[in-house]
């Protein structure tokens, strides 16, 4: 299937092929965590509180909690995490129709948060700049910040509450320590009321 989570939604409450079958979603990814807070809550509520059929959610989420992990994985040696970034600034200029950011005028920064649980990626502009956006003069003074990606990192406690926002019942939840980066991941079984 190709399209949004939404277009999942909306396929699965006009499609009567799966009839009056339970559905198990699988989501092994933290993308969902890339979502704000009240639409990931809205996406799992959609997703599991259908009118014809009981769904569950299997789901793994990224519960690293360690700064100094975060911060490294985001800014790696290679700089993946630049070239990934500017993506956006290239694909920007191709939906403009023209060369509106420049990739030489922007640089990378990264930071933790962790009172919100996210990690932020942001273009910073290396110089004052000017960009003109559809017939709108856009100024960026040097050091200024640009979003990119939030990517959050949900321990079990935030994805208690996530599912308590949702609707949703949390039915079991279990980490699985580990040493590296994903030292918190945390799955979850959800049923509906």
């Amino acid at each position: 299937m190709l399209g949004s989570y939404d277009d999942c939604v909306q396929f699965l409450e006009d499609n009567d092929a799966f009839g009056a079958e339970d559905v198990l979603f699988l989501w092994f990814g933290n993308s969902i965590t890339n979502l704000p807070w009240k639409t990931a809550a809205d996406l799992i509520n959609h997703l599991l509180c259908t009118k014809s059929r009981r769904a569950k959610l299997l789901l793994s989420v990224d519960g690293c909690r360690n700064e100094e992990l975060i911060l490294s994985a985001y800014d790696l040696p290679g700089s993946q995490s630049r070239r990934f970034m500017q993506n956006g600034l290239i694909h920007a200029n191709e939906v403009l129709g023209d060369k509106v950011f420049d990739c030489a005028d922007w640089d990378f920064k990264g930071s933790w948060d962790p009172v919100s649980a996210m990690h932020n990626s942001y273009h910073v502009a290396k110089r004052n700049l000017i960009v003109q956006v559809d017939g709108q003069i856009v100024p960026f003074t040097k050091g200024e910040k640009l979003h990119g990606i939030m990517s959050g990192k949900w321990d079990s406690e935030i994805v208690g509450r996530l599912c308590e926002a949702a609707g949703v019942t949390l039915e079991l939840n279990w980490t699985r320590p580990v040493d590296k980066f994903g030292k918190s991941m945390t799955l979850v079984w959800m049923k509906t009321y």
